[in-house]
């Protein structure tokens, strides 16, 4: 079987799923697969090595949670608080922080827009936005809870989100993992697309994050395959929560709907359930993917740059789909 996931990511690539991709499956904390292959673009030729780093995309929501669940181990927060204790703007709303991590406040609106009017502004303006009065019963996926996640983390711990990340990293020695801040010479990664004649590279994919300085709540983070899986052993390994409280991070917090969503995490794969094969998930939207198998205590870490090749480059999902099936053998 492991030489058919290896087999079937060597003609995804081949086939124009991204120029290169890396892979890193762990069972119990000891590896099982590493696969790093192709290289950085079309016009990049070099090659994928088990530190090369991508833009990790909406995966960055997982690290936020764990910044807001580790400040509630140490009594900093309490994640059924209303949001309104920490920001004045949900003075009239019954939204709790809960309900911002598991995507339950349904703000409806489009982040575009928002960025389209402020510009530059729009780090500071996106938090005077008006929040839903109550949570809604279904999920609805959406960005800007988790910029207000992020803003809350900076809040409570009176410093900026660029060094809360640091410390988390420094802390947990991920050391191929980086923020995709603006003038970033630190590290080199695989460009993630091309928008007219302009490379994007070393830099946050997310257009909201990169007007906020290039990290936000939902989007900057960079990691290599090893460090991302390392990120997952954290929460199987009670790192982020203590063991006895992890049926709190992966549990179904949806009343009605398809979606399964837990703390950060879900069990949705482009429309698909994960739910009967007890992986919880979460993808980036450049093509990179951490899941994680709970019966079997399996991590999956996956990065590739999808985008590279247009961002209705769609090929990433089949092969996502068949990690799935691997790990939850």
């Amino acid at each position: 079987m492991d030489k058919q996931i290896i087999s079937n990511l060597k003609n995804a690539i081949n086939n124009g799923m991204s120029p290169g991709c890396s892979l890193v499956v762990l069972k119990n904390g000891e590896e099982k697969i590493n696969f790093f292959y192709g290289c950085f673009s079309d016009r990049d030729k070099t090659k994928i090595t088990s530190s090369t780093i991508f833009d990790l995309a909406s995966i960055t929501k997982l690290y936020t949670t764990a910044v807001i669940l580790r400040l509630q181990e140490s009594g900093k927060i309490n994640i059924n608080d209303k949001v309104a204790k920490y920001l004045p703007v949900f003075l009239k709303s019954k939204l709790t922080v809960l309900d911002l991590l598991t995507h339950r406040a349904n703000f409806e609106l489009m982040l575009s827009k928002i960025r389209g009017e402020y510009q530059e502004r729009f780090g500071e303006e996106i938090f005077n936005i008006k929040p839903p009065a109550k949570a809604s019963l279904e999920v609805h996926y959406e960005n800007i809870t988790f910029l207000f996640l992020g803003r809350i983390a900076e809040i409570i711990c009176k410093k900026s989100l660029k060094k809360i990340f640091f410390d988390f990293l420094n802390e947990f020695e991920l050391k191929d993992t980086n923020l995709g801040l603006k003038n970033q010479k630190s590290f080199i990664s695989p460009p993630t697309e091309i928008k007219g004649k302009k490379v994007v590279q070393n830099l946050t994919h997310d257009e909201s994050a990169r007007l906020m300085g290039g990290i936000a709540g939902n989007a900057g983070i960079f990691a290599s395959a090893y460090d991302l899986a390392s990120f997952g052993n954290l929460w199987l390994d009670g790192k982020i929560v203590p063991k006895k409280n992890i049926e709190k991070v992966f549990t179904d917090y949806s009343e009605t709907g398809h979606r399964s969503q837990g703390l950060g995490w879900h069990q949705d794969l482009y429309g698909y359930s994960t739910k009967n094969q007890k992986v919880y998930l979460h993808q980036g939207y450049t093509g990179c993917l951490l899941a994680v198998h709970l019966p079997s205590h399996t991590i999956c870490a996956f990065n590739c740059n999808r985008t590279y090749y247009g961002r209705d480059n769609i090929k990433h999902r089949k092969t996502m789909k068949q990690l799935i099936d691997f790990i939850s053998l």
